[in-house]
């Protein structure tokens, strides 16, 4: 199954990455403050359990919101 981290991404680069793979798959806004970018890390395994998978995620802190038209919008596209 799908394992992805930062730890190969620069890490000014790290935040926006996670960001884009986080907005696709759980259709979601994240934000962070410029300057906590580059010390941000993530890293998130998926096992298959009969049908279905468990995620395990671990990340630096940051904001999560569910914009209600954008985010659900951007989901049903």
């Amino acid at each position: 199954m799908p394992t992805f981290s930062t730890e190969d991404i620069a890490p000014r680069d790290r935040f926006a990455h996670w960001r884009e793979v986080c907005a696709k798959i759980f259709v979601v806004s994240i934000d962070l403050d410029r300057e906590q970018h580059g010390a941000f890390q993530a890293e998130c395994h998926a096992t298959p359990v009969e049908g279905a998978a468990l995620v395990e995620m671990h990340a630096s802190s940051y904001r999560v919101e569910r914009l209600r038209f954008r985010d659900l919008a951007r989901g049903l596209s």
